[in-house]
């Protein structure tokens, strides 16, 4: 059999392939609404393209940015109030249920609101439901029922949890523990004032664990607890006897049928109530670029094993006031931007006892979130290095605190940006993790003041946010306390 012919088809598709993408890239190149944006470091460059549009694109691209904003300001204040995180109580131990003895990979895709989801299953049969990764809080919750209400979110295909289909469902009692780490120290008045228990919560487990009410930014949710079987879609492995709450009604949810999966140090989020196998996880978070699209990357959970690569930093003792005992605090120690070395206040940094200042991680919030007297030495920094004009109007539509014009220029030069922490690891961004290209014109930094919002003196001084994990392979080492980061392309098609 004569394979030339074949042999030659396939070689005369792969030039046309290269020449279909040489093509694109030479028309980018000369398309005048693409402006390239070199940011020297040492013997490299970066580059980032803002990418012009109809006017009409332009507005709706402000108009995204602007949403972001204010929903990573509106999610930094539940943070800052202790909204997303009930009192802190000495939680009883239990029995955990049965969980998956290897490790877990799942996809993570990144999402319009600012957010990545993941897809887990609840029940007997399983039902597959979306979940938003958020390291921020502890409880994991789903839309419930079919008489399940969200007032002000998206309409969603994707349908509620029904339990009355799962034969594993079990109503969680006053009796039991997970009860107790819900409610926290008001647990007792709550399962008492019905009158049915008294003495001790053992006395309890014929009455319903009281319903919850959790506040994200702007959006809250109400609902019950659930003993249900959690499995992971990607493995089939299940943890059976899994906390769950089960949402009646929520409001500015990102759609309705999506629930949120807390990933953080309390006892009721996933990965601590996957017992020994949730003493790490990891994720890789593709670039936003990538929104609604069919692309993911990794999350991984139970026994991992890291990049031998990775920078480690320790994860700073938590505070034992409620909310923030569920929070990754970090040692943030400086910033470098360009060839500025910034010593961060130290009373902004240190933590104190009723959890005010410091750093924390954040996969929930979009922007980084900054203390404003750190926003204003970033800013300053920016300012004494570069010298376009600010776009004032830009500014204030999206309330990104720096923005500049660029229109008609065909290369701009930028300070590179990283954080320092302590023992000595340090993160230094790519360029498009802190800037963000806003309509054809505009370039602003991708960081937020705490400016105008309440209680602005109380919580953690930085929040890092998702826009500045992107890129990055980070890896959540709960047993021996500390944070690994390493950048990684993370962007998979699946």
């Amino acid at each position: 059999m004569d394979l030339a012919p074949k042999f030659t088809i396939f070689l005369l598709a792969i030039v046309l392939q290269l020449c279909v993408a040489f093509c694109r890239e030479a028309q980018n190149a000369y398309n005048y609404n693409s402006i390239a944006i070199p940011l020297y470091r040492g013997n490299a460059f970066a580059h980032l393209e803002v990418q012009g549009s109809s006017p009409e694109d332009e507005d709706e691209a402000v108009q995204k940015v602007a949403r972001a904003v204010q929903a990573s300001k509106a999610r930094v204040t539940a943070l800052k109030k202790g909204l997303l995180r009930k009192p802190m109580q000495e939680i009883k131990k239990q029995k955990k249920g049965k969980s998956p003895g290897r490790g877990v990979v799942e996809n993570l895709y990144a999402r319009s609101f600012g957010g990545y989801s993941m897809k887990i299953s609840l029940g007997t049969p399983p039902q597959e439901m979306t979940v938003i990764m958020d390291t921020g809080s502890d409880l994991v919750w789903v839309p419930c029922t079919r008489s399940y209400d969200c007032d002000r979110c998206k309409n969603s295909s994707d349908p509620p949890f029904l339990p009355r289909n799962s034969s594993s469902k079990i109503l969680v009692t006053c009796s039991d523990p997970n009860c107790k780490n819900l409610h926290g120290n008001i647990t007792e008045r709550l399962c008492f004032s019905r009158d049915k228990c008294s003495g001790t919560l053992s006395n309890c487990s014929h009455v319903t664990c009281p319903i919850y009410g959790l506040q994200y930014g702007r959006g809250s949710t109400i609902g019950f607890l659930l003993s249900e079987t959690l499995t992971f879609g990607g493995s089939g492995r299940e943890i059976r006897n899994f906390a769950v709450g089960c949402s009646l009604a929520s409001s500015e949810q990102p759609n309705r049928g999506t629930g949120i999966a807390g990933f953080g140090r309390g006892s009721l989020s996933l990965p601590s109530q996957m017992g020994s196998a949730g003493n790490s996880f990891a994720y890789c978070l593709q670039s936003h670029s990538f929104d609604e699209e069919k692309i993911s990357s990794r999350l991984e959970l139970g026994k991992i094993s890291p990049p031998l690569h990775l920078h480690y930093t320790p994860f700073m003792t938590n505070p034992t006031e409620s909310p923030y005992d569920v929070f990754y605090y970090l040692g943030l120690r400086a910033l470098t931007v360009g060839e500025q070395h910034l010593k961060l206040p130290s009373k902004l940094m240190r933590i104190d006892e009723s959890g005010s200042r410091g750093t924390i991680i954040d996969s929930g919030t979009t922007f980084t979130v900054v203390d404003e007297r750190i926003h204003e030495q970033i800013a300053g920094a920016f300012v004494s290095q570069t010298q376009y004009s600010r776009a004032s109007k830009i500014e204030a539509l999206t309330g990104l605190g720096l923005c500049y014009n660029v229109s008609g220029l065909q290369k701009i030069f930028l300070p590179k940006f990283g954080f320092h922490f302590k023992g000595g690891a340090r993160m230094e961004l790519p360029l498009e993790n802190y800037v963000i290209g806003v309509g054809g014109d505009s370039i602003c930094l991708a960081m937020i003041s705490n400016s105008g919002i309440l209680d602005q003196d109380s919580g953690p001084s930085v929040v890092l946010g998702n826009f500045n994990q992107q890129n990055f392979y980070l890896f959540y080492d709960r047993k021996n306390n500390r944070l690994g980061f390493a950048p990684k392309h993370c962007a998979s098609p699946t």
